[in-house]
């Protein structure tokens, strides 16, 4: 049999009218068809930047840290012994003031006792002249006196 080729109908067609649907969520771009994927995708890779970065250094840090015990640990006992001399030291400038100031003091206590037997013989001196110029008054008023009866009596001759 041969086979014939059917014909498109030449008649109206009535297509049926489509209503377009919601297009189905696309998972690349959307989640849950609330929040791009590119936000998810972009809060994840800065989490990870973020969480690389600070292990980065705080591994950093922790090398210094190691690094710094390390010096201070080969540095105690020198440090120690530096200490031990400082102290040391300034015990024996501490002891060489306390000898000055008990010298000075000595020293002090003497000119003190020292100025007090001046002033005592100061006041001796003192008491000394002020007897010898009373009596030197006296004589100097009885010569006047005598004087004066000579000269009165001369004169009288």
């Amino acid at each position: 049999m041969p086979q014939r080729h059917r014909r498109p109908s030449q008649g109206y067609h009535v297509e049926a009218e489509v209503t377009p649907s919601a297009p189905a969520p696309n998972w690349l771009t959307q989640l849950g068809g609330q929040v791009p994927m590119t936000f998810i995708i972009t809060a994840v890779v800065a989490a990870v930047a973020w969480y690389a970065t600070t292990n980065t250094k705080q591994a950093q840090t922790d090398a210094e840290i190691a690094s710094l015990k390390a010096k201070l640990e080969a540095a105690g006992p020198a440090m120690a012994a530096k200490m031990d001399g400082e102290a040391a030291q300034r015990t024996a400038i501490r002891n060489e003031f306390m000898a000055n100031a008990n010298k000075t003091t000595e020293i002090l206590g003497s000119i003190a006792s020292r100025l007090a037997v001046s002033e005592t013989k100061q006041e001796a001196t003192n008491k000394a002249l002020d007897t010898t110029n009373s009596t030197l008054s006296k004589i100097a008023d009885q010569l006047q006196q005598l004087n004066s009866r000579g000269a009165g009596a001369g004169q009288g001759r």
